[in-house]
Protein backbone atom coordinates (compact mmCIF):
# COMPACT_ATOMS: atom_id res chain seq x y z
CA UNK A 1 0.00 0.00 0.00
CA UNK A 2 2.67 2.48 0.55
CA UNK A 3 4.19 2.30 -2.49
CA UNK A 4 0.79 2.82 -4.45
CA UNK A 5 0.63 5.94 -2.20
CA UNK A 6 3.78 7.27 -3.35
CA UNK A 7 2.36 6.86 -6.83
CA UNK A 8 -0.21 9.67 -5.77
CA UNK A 9 1.94 11.86 -3.68
CA UNK A 10 2.74 15.61 -4.90
CA UNK A 11 5.21 17.82 -3.93
CA UNK A 12 4.90 21.01 -4.26
CA UNK A 13 8.05 22.47 -6.22
CA UNK A 14 8.96 26.53 -7.15
CA UNK A 15 9.46 26.15 -10.68
CA UNK A 16 7.78 28.45 -12.99
CA UNK A 17 5.15 27.60 -15.36
CA UNK A 18 6.51 29.89 -17.96
CA UNK A 19 9.34 27.60 -18.38
CA UNK A 20 7.50 24.78 -19.20
CA UNK A 21 5.87 27.37 -21.75
CA UNK A 22 9.41 27.91 -23.49
CA UNK A 23 9.68 24.76 -25.25
CA UNK A 24 6.37 24.86 -27.07
CA UNK A 25 6.91 28.46 -27.44
CA UNK A 26 10.47 27.55 -29.59
CA UNK A 27 9.02 24.77 -31.81
CA UNK A 28 6.05 27.18 -32.44
CA UNK A 29 7.99 30.00 -33.32
CA UNK A 30 9.68 27.28 -35.52
CA UNK A 31 6.96 26.21 -37.18
CA UNK A 32 5.63 29.71 -37.96
CA UNK A 33 9.03 30.42 -40.07
CA UNK A 34 7.65 27.15 -42.01
CA UNK A 35 4.49 28.80 -42.91
CA UNK A 36 5.43 32.39 -43.46
CA UNK A 37 8.44 30.79 -45.80
CA UNK A 38 5.82 28.22 -47.06
CA UNK A 39 8.60 25.02 -46.91
CA UNK A 40 7.68 21.83 -44.75
CA UNK A 41 11.75 21.16 -44.30
CA UNK A 42 11.70 23.94 -41.66
CA UNK A 43 9.14 21.95 -40.17
CA UNK A 44 10.70 18.86 -40.13
CA UNK A 45 14.25 19.37 -40.33
CA UNK A 46 14.56 22.85 -38.53
CA UNK A 47 12.18 21.95 -35.16
CA UNK A 48 15.28 19.59 -34.30
CA UNK A 49 17.79 22.91 -33.96
CA UNK A 50 14.77 24.09 -31.63
CA UNK A 51 16.15 21.75 -28.91
CA UNK A 52 18.79 24.44 -28.26
CA UNK A 53 16.53 25.98 -25.77
CA UNK A 54 17.35 22.72 -23.28
CA UNK A 55 20.17 25.00 -22.34
CA UNK A 56 18.21 27.50 -20.35
CA UNK A 57 18.69 28.09 -16.82
CA UNK A 58 17.80 30.66 -14.16
CA UNK A 59 20.69 32.83 -14.56
CA UNK A 60 21.34 35.99 -16.38
CA UNK A 61 19.31 36.99 -20.08
CA UNK A 62 22.95 37.46 -21.64
CA UNK A 63 24.20 34.09 -19.93
CA UNK A 64 20.74 32.28 -21.36
CA UNK A 65 21.49 33.56 -24.90
CA UNK A 66 24.84 32.49 -24.68
CA UNK A 67 23.98 28.70 -23.31
CA UNK A 68 21.13 28.13 -26.55
CA UNK A 69 23.47 29.81 -29.05
CA UNK A 70 26.73 27.52 -27.88
CA UNK A 71 24.22 24.71 -27.91
CA UNK A 72 22.90 25.51 -31.45
CA UNK A 73 26.61 25.80 -33.08
CA UNK A 74 27.34 22.56 -31.45
CA UNK A 75 23.64 20.91 -33.12
CA UNK A 76 24.31 22.65 -36.02
CA UNK A 77 27.77 21.68 -36.49
CA UNK A 78 27.20 17.44 -35.70
CA UNK A 79 24.40 17.75 -37.98
CA UNK A 80 26.40 19.06 -40.96
CA UNK A 81 29.80 16.18 -39.88
CA UNK A 82 27.11 13.33 -39.61
CA UNK A 83 25.81 14.25 -43.19
CA UNK A 84 29.20 14.40 -44.26
CA UNK A 85 30.31 11.16 -42.92
CA UNK A 86 27.20 9.40 -44.37
CA UNK A 87 29.26 9.48 -48.04
CA UNK A 88 32.05 7.95 -45.58
CA UNK A 89 30.03 5.27 -43.47
CA UNK A 90 33.64 3.38 -42.64
CA UNK A 91 34.48 7.02 -40.64
CA UNK A 92 31.36 6.84 -38.41
CA UNK A 93 32.17 4.72 -35.78
CA UNK A 94 35.72 6.76 -35.71
CA UNK A 95 34.35 10.25 -35.92
CA UNK A 96 31.41 9.56 -33.20
CA UNK A 97 33.99 7.79 -30.98
CA UNK A 98 35.75 10.71 -30.94
CA UNK A 99 33.01 13.31 -30.57
CA UNK A 100 31.79 11.48 -28.22
CA UNK A 101 35.10 11.30 -25.98
CA UNK A 102 35.21 15.06 -26.26
CA UNK A 103 32.20 16.11 -25.71
CA UNK A 104 32.42 14.06 -22.09
CA UNK A 105 35.07 15.28 -21.16
CA UNK A 106 33.34 19.06 -22.13
CA UNK A 107 30.59 18.95 -19.99
CA UNK A 108 32.32 17.61 -17.29
CA UNK A 109 34.60 20.27 -17.20
CA UNK A 110 32.47 23.35 -17.76
CA UNK A 111 29.55 21.75 -15.58
CA UNK A 112 27.56 21.61 -18.36
CA UNK A 113 23.58 20.76 -17.26
CA UNK A 114 21.17 18.19 -18.78
CA UNK A 115 20.75 17.17 -21.18
CA UNK A 116 24.95 18.07 -22.03
CA UNK A 117 26.15 15.80 -25.17
CA UNK A 118 22.74 14.32 -25.54
CA UNK A 119 21.53 16.26 -28.76
CA UNK A 120 24.70 16.70 -30.13
CA UNK A 121 25.18 12.91 -30.26
CA UNK A 122 21.94 12.59 -31.61
CA UNK A 123 22.24 15.06 -34.35
CA UNK A 124 25.06 13.26 -35.52
CA UNK A 125 23.50 9.78 -35.75
CA UNK A 126 20.52 11.67 -37.49
CA UNK A 127 22.84 13.32 -40.32
CA UNK A 128 24.22 9.71 -41.02
CA UNK A 129 20.96 8.66 -41.98
CA UNK A 130 20.82 11.55 -44.83
CA UNK A 131 22.66 9.74 -47.58
CA UNK A 132 20.91 10.78 -50.72
CA UNK A 133 21.60 14.71 -49.44
CA UNK A 134 22.67 16.65 -52.42
CA UNK A 135 23.58 19.69 -50.70
CA UNK A 136 24.83 19.20 -47.31
CA UNK A 137 24.66 23.22 -46.78
CA UNK A 138 21.62 23.52 -47.83
CA UNK A 139 20.07 20.80 -45.80
CA UNK A 140 22.03 21.63 -42.55
CA UNK A 141 20.79 25.60 -42.67
CA UNK A 142 17.19 24.42 -42.01
CA UNK A 143 18.57 23.80 -38.66
CA UNK A 144 19.24 27.53 -38.00
CA UNK A 145 15.27 28.78 -38.29
CA UNK A 146 14.80 25.96 -35.07
CA UNK A 147 18.22 27.49 -33.31
CA UNK A 148 16.72 30.98 -33.65
CA UNK A 149 13.16 30.00 -32.96
CA UNK A 150 15.04 28.37 -29.77
CA UNK A 151 16.97 32.31 -28.74
CA UNK A 152 13.97 34.53 -28.99
CA UNK A 153 11.96 31.62 -26.59
CA UNK A 154 14.71 31.91 -24.28
CA UNK A 155 14.88 35.69 -23.88
CA UNK A 156 11.36 36.35 -24.07
CA UNK A 157 11.36 33.34 -20.96
CA UNK A 158 13.58 35.45 -19.70
CA UNK A 159 12.32 38.56 -19.38
CA UNK A 160 8.99 37.19 -18.92
CA UNK A 161 10.59 35.54 -15.46
CA UNK A 162 12.69 38.89 -15.04
CA UNK A 163 15.91 37.43 -14.83
CA UNK A 164 19.01 40.41 -14.63
CA UNK A 165 19.93 41.34 -18.08
CA UNK A 166 23.01 41.24 -17.16
CA UNK A 167 25.83 41.26 -14.24
CA UNK A 168 29.68 41.74 -13.83
CA UNK A 169 30.73 38.40 -12.28
CA UNK A 170 33.19 38.49 -9.35
CA UNK A 171 36.96 38.10 -10.54
CA UNK A 172 37.23 35.25 -7.56
CA UNK A 173 34.68 33.37 -9.20
CA UNK A 174 36.28 33.20 -12.73
CA UNK A 175 38.44 30.05 -12.72
CA UNK A 176 40.91 29.21 -15.47
CA UNK A 177 40.21 25.59 -17.75
CA UNK A 178 43.43 24.32 -16.40
CA UNK A 179 41.97 24.93 -12.70
CA UNK A 180 38.50 23.73 -13.65
CA UNK A 181 40.50 20.53 -14.84
CA UNK A 182 41.83 20.12 -11.27
CA UNK A 183 38.98 20.16 -9.64
CA UNK A 184 36.84 18.15 -12.19
CA UNK A 185 39.99 15.32 -11.44
CA UNK A 186 40.10 15.89 -8.33
CA UNK A 187 36.00 14.91 -7.77
CA UNK A 188 36.19 12.27 -10.49
CA UNK A 189 39.48 10.71 -10.70
CA UNK A 190 38.22 7.99 -13.37
CA UNK A 191 36.69 10.39 -15.45
CA UNK A 192 38.86 9.84 -17.95
CA UNK A 193 38.26 6.17 -17.47
CA UNK A 194 34.44 6.78 -17.76
CA UNK A 195 34.94 8.76 -21.53
CA UNK A 196 36.93 6.43 -22.87
CA UNK A 197 34.70 3.34 -21.66
CA UNK A 198 31.54 5.54 -23.28
CA UNK A 199 33.68 6.24 -26.21
CA UNK A 200 34.31 2.75 -26.59
CA UNK A 201 30.38 1.90 -26.22
CA UNK A 202 29.64 4.42 -28.85
CA UNK A 203 32.23 3.13 -31.29
CA UNK A 204 30.80 -0.70 -31.50
CA UNK A 205 27.10 0.79 -31.36
CA UNK A 206 27.93 2.92 -34.64
CA UNK A 207 30.13 0.60 -36.17
CA UNK A 208 26.26 -1.95 -35.81
CA UNK A 209 24.31 1.30 -36.80
CA UNK A 210 26.16 0.70 -39.97
CA UNK A 211 26.26 -2.30 -40.72
CA UNK A 212 22.37 -1.96 -40.71
CA UNK A 213 21.96 1.11 -42.17
CA UNK A 214 19.50 0.21 -44.56
CA UNK A 215 17.34 -0.37 -41.89
CA UNK A 216 17.46 2.82 -39.92
CA UNK A 217 20.43 1.29 -38.23
CA UNK A 218 21.39 5.39 -36.86
CA UNK A 219 18.46 4.16 -33.91
CA UNK A 220 20.97 1.71 -32.84
CA UNK A 221 23.35 4.35 -32.11
CA UNK A 222 20.71 6.75 -30.38
CA UNK A 223 19.47 4.18 -27.95
CA UNK A 224 22.80 3.57 -26.94
CA UNK A 225 23.49 7.14 -26.40
CA UNK A 226 19.96 7.47 -24.67
CA UNK A 227 20.70 4.57 -22.37
CA UNK A 228 23.97 3.96 -22.12
CA UNK A 229 25.15 7.14 -21.07
CA UNK A 230 29.27 8.07 -19.46
CA UNK A 231 26.64 8.76 -15.79
CA UNK A 232 25.50 5.02 -16.11
CA UNK A 233 28.47 3.23 -16.47
CA UNK A 234 28.84 2.52 -12.70
CA UNK A 235 25.23 1.50 -12.55
CA UNK A 236 25.95 -0.88 -15.46
CA UNK A 237 28.76 -2.42 -13.93
CA UNK A 238 26.88 -3.02 -10.36
CA UNK A 239 23.97 -4.38 -12.42
CA UNK A 240 26.14 -6.63 -14.07
CA UNK A 241 27.97 -8.33 -11.36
Amino acid sequence: MTYFKHLFTTRKTNDSFLRLLRAGLAMFITLLFAIVLDNTLIATIGIIGAFSYLYFQYTLVKQNFIYILGHGVSLYLAFTLGILSSYKTEMIPFLISNISFICFITTKLFNVPKPDYFFILMLFATGTNLQNTHNVLQTSHYLLYGILGAIISGIIISLLLKLPLNQQLKTNNKLSVQDKYYIMIYKDPDIILKALQFSSIIFYSAYLSTLFNEQNGYWILITSVAILGGENMGDIKICSH
